[in-house]
């Protein structure tokens, strides 16, 4: 199998030195890079100067102070066994790689292109969507990791990139269902820190357009905390169940053990008991002999 490609490696035209997810549970972009600091630089410069009238007069597109603003994006593939009349050995499933809102909002408000980097065997291996939805769809039989870049309206805000994993198999417990999609999933959090003051009011604005609803919508993740909540206190009741119930068992061998260590013993006294009496029988014999 060909290599996989270096992420967006001169296929694409970002700089490849934007801002990129970080965190712990829930990932987060923000600028981090060298040419960001440098952009950053330059942001600070123009707020100092728009306070001295006779340097800079005041700009609309000056970056807003101490401002942190967050917008929620799922990364996911879904992938789709074909029926064995229209599968081959190089192609097994249909398969869809997106980002998406997390109830499936507009993102085109604050996103203007998402650029996928596939596997090196697709031509062309990089693919650019400037619209919603943001995705691309695909027919093969392996699994690889896809890059993905996000790039936002305003062009002074470098692009965040992250990596998602192509899965078409389920878990190995799990046997292949051709009726049910091999969906996987990432939340993640685009965090912007002291946005120009236009870009700032768009993601405060929020979507402005209702899309249309998604054809695969009734398979996507759900997201909602409360939704999030319930799953956790199943997942909680579901462990609490299994260890008692392996609790019980453990319990109900420790008992057999003790009833077979105790009837060992029971059985070792009859013996003796039954030996005694024997041995008290053949006494009495020899003495009735002797007595004549």
């Amino acid at each position: 199998m060909p290599e996989l490609l270096p992420l967006f490696d001169n296929g694409e035209d970002g700089s490849g030195n934007g801002s990129s997810f970080s965190g712990s549970s829930k990932r987060s972009g923000s600028s981090s890079s060298r040419s960001s600091k440098r952009r950053k630089a330059t942001h600070n410069l123009a707020t100092f100067k728009s306070v001295i009238p006779s340097l800079s007069p005041p700009t609309l597109d000056i970056p807003r102070v101490n401002v942190t603003i967050c917008r929620a994006i799922v990364v996911g593939t879904i992938a789709f066994q074909l029926p064995p009349n229209e599968s081959s050995d190089y192609k097994t499933h249909k398969w869809y790689v997106y980002v998406r809102g997390m109830q499936c909002e507009d993102l085109s408000y604050f996103v203007s292109r998402v650029a996928f980097s596939l596997h090196g065997s697709f031509n062309p291996p990089i693919r650019s969507i400037d619209k919603p939805p943001y995705e691309v769809q695909e027919f093969g039989w392996g699994e690889f990791s896809i890059g993905v870049r996000i790039h936002f309206k305003d062009r002074s805000i470098p692009p965040v990139d992250t990596v998602h994993m192509l899965k078409l198999y389920p878990p190995a417990n799990l046997k292949p269902n051709p009726k049910k999609p091999v969906l996987s999933e990432q939340y993640d959090e685009i965090v912007f820190n002291n946005p120009p003051t236009a870009f700032y009011k768009l993601l405060m604005d929020g979507p402005q357009i209702e899309p249309p609803r998604h054809p695969l919508t009734d398979f996507f993740g759900n997201f909602n905390e409360i939704y999030d909540l319930k799953r956790i206190r199943e997942a909680q009741a579901y462990v609490d169940k299994e260890l008692s119930s392996v609790k019980q068992k453990i319990e109900e061998k420790a008992i057999e053990n003790k009833l077979g260590i105790v009837g060992d013993v029971v059985g070792d006294v009859d013996v003796d008991i039954h030996m005694g009496d024997d041995v008290v029988d053949d006494d009495m014999a020899e003495i009735s002999d002797m007595l004549g």
